[in-house]
């Protein structure tokens, strides 16, 4: 008994301590970080991402679309259709009566009447005097001499 527990000590010890442990060691340790975490992290990933986008997709999905779809049509319309319309129609038709109105009025038209309607005369006048003028009198000119005129000389005057 003495004789092995001074083999185990003296000799099976420090074998095991210094050359068995170390290998034992960094065999686990190359078979975890190589193999075993590889693995379990990609099961876990996939589990994880699986299960994840199937509660989302069919929990978190349909509860958050249902709350926002009550919440826009029980809250969100009323009130644009109660308060904001009615406001915004207001200011709207304050700005257009109290603003814009009395520019249109006192600056605009004057600014037409006086600026544009003379120049739009003018132009007007101008198209009328040298353009259609001198066409209808051509044509009126050729109408009277190539129709009347022989109509007039060759059935009229003999009668």
């Amino acid at each position: 008994s003495s004789v092995l527990l001074h083999v185990v000590s003296s000799v099976l010890l420090p074998v095991v301590s210094s050359v068995l442990l170390p290998v034992i060691s960094s065999v686990l340790l190359h078979v975890v970080s190589s193999v075993l975490l590889p693995v379990i992290s990609s099961v876990l990933l996939h589990v994880v991402s699986s299960v994840l986008l199937s509660v989302v997709s069919s929990v978190l999905l349909p509860v958050v679309s249902s709350v926002l779809l009550h919440v826009v049509s029980s809250v969100l319309l009323p009130v644009v259709s109660s308060v904001l319309l009615p406001v915004v129609s207001s200011v709207l038709l304050h700005v257009v009566s109290s603003v814009l109105l009395p520019v249109v009025s006192s600056v605009l038209l004057p600014v037409v009447s006086s600026v544009l309607l003379p120049v739009i005369s003018s132009v007007l006048l101008h198209v009328v005097s040298s353009v259609l003028l001198p066409v209808i009198s051509s044509v009126l000119l050729h109408v009277v001499s190539s129709v009347l005129l022989p109509v007039v000389s060759s059935v009229l005057l003999p009668v």
